[in-house]
């Protein structure tokens, strides 16, 4: 029996080196390749010569010259698409930027099975325009229409998505992906990894530390942005602040998860987060700002701010781990659970 081929675009590529849609396309690949054949679309511009194996694990990799991260990754996702559509039955789209897209391959290969996994309620992030939210908000509507099926990956989603829920399905993400080294006593610092977006609530996570001054926060992030320069302007002069430039070393972020005394997290746009997902693993307070989104992933057992009165006040109430959202993560978030639901839905699509 020939195996399906499974083509997965949006990505930046496999292995990760940026976040969570990556991660998800690597451990869907190589956690099924025995069960289908799996193309990745990769950008040549985050991985050397030397790195572009066309099989990496079993999985084949399809490299494009084009950036697929800002309005380049329009173009990006379309070359991929166009590509894929040639040697694959079904098409794993991650990310609406070029959703409006997907009625074209629907109309000309009708027999092509599309599953769209939108990034959250993506249009309504605020380092966009009104003029881009609206782009983006009409492309993912035209995606989701030419689906097959869409992927919400938070519960709170579906509200979002309910005009098409005939064809949703709930899959999360997983977080065990980190080989943790569970060295006690942890180090006195609290963690971030994050994106440096205004709906991340960095600026709050600053305000609170450096009120807080003898409490120690180190945040992993991409810093090189407009957005990040801000970031690194304002915690200047505060010496418990620590911002590290970090793409994506699991080695590194492994390390850093390990040893902190706690987790802060500060995302507020739609649908589950990788890095909170990852958090709940570490057997530390897991301090949350307070959005449906964030409640709905944690079961209501974390840590909740909306202020930076309410974020330093948790911190100076000296806040214990939660021993429910360890057996959460292991229940519903390994990628073993993940990989078996994608599999019960790529066989049945």
């Amino acid at each position: 029996m020939n195996k399906k081929r499974i083509s997965i675009i949006g990505s930046v590529g496999i292995p990760v080196k940026y976040g969570g849609f990556e991660t998800l396309a690597e451990q869907l690949s190589t956690g099924l390749s025995e069960k289908f054949v799996f193309t990745v679309f990769c950008t040549t511009l985050k991985y050397k010569a030397s790195e572009r194996e066309k099989v990496w694990n079993n999985v084949n990799r399809k490299f494009i010259p084009i950036n697929a991260n800002g309005f380049a990754s329009i173009i990006y996702d379309i070359v991929s698409m166009l590509i894929a559509v040639k040697n694959s039955e079904i098409l794993l789209i991650l990310g609406g930027s070029a959703g409006f897209f997907l009625p074209f391959i629907k109309y000309f290969f009708p027999k092509k099975k599309i599953i769209f996994h939108p990034d959250g309620v993506e249009w309504k992030r605020k380092k966009w325009s009104k003029l881009t939210g609206l782009f983006l908000f009409n492309s993912i509507q035209k995606a989701c229409a030419a689906a097959d099926k869409i992927i919400i990956d938070n519960d709170e989603l579906l509200s979002q998505y309910n005009k098409y829920s005939n064809k949703t399905a709930l899959l999360q993400y997983g977080g065990d992906q980190f080989k943790l080294l569970h060295k006690k006593p942890n180090e006195p610092y609290w963690l971030t990894i994050a994106r440096c977006e205004p709906e991340n609530n960095l600026e709050m996570i600053i305000d609170s530390f450096a009120a807080l001054k003898t409490e120690e926060w180190v945040l992993v992030t991409n810093y090189k942005n407009k957005f990040g320069k801000k970031l690194l302007q304002k915690i200047q002069g505060y010496s418990n602040i620590k911002i590290i430039r970090e793409e994506y070393d699991i080695t590194k972020l492994s390390q850093l998860l390990s040893s902190c005394k706690g987790y802060i997290h500060g995302h507020s746009s739609g649908g589950t987060n990788p890095s909170l997902v990852s958090s709940l693993f570490l057997s530390v307070p897991v301090l949350c700002h307070n959005n449906r989104f964030n409640v709905a992933t944690t079961r209501n057992k974390a840590y909740y701010f909306s202020s930076v009165g309410e974020l330093a006040y948790i911190i100076e109430s000296e806040p214990k781990p939660n021993p429910e959202l360890l057996e959460i993560a292991k229940t519903d978030f390994t990628w073993k659970k993940v990989c078996n639901d994608y599999l019960e839905l790529l066989q049945n699509v």
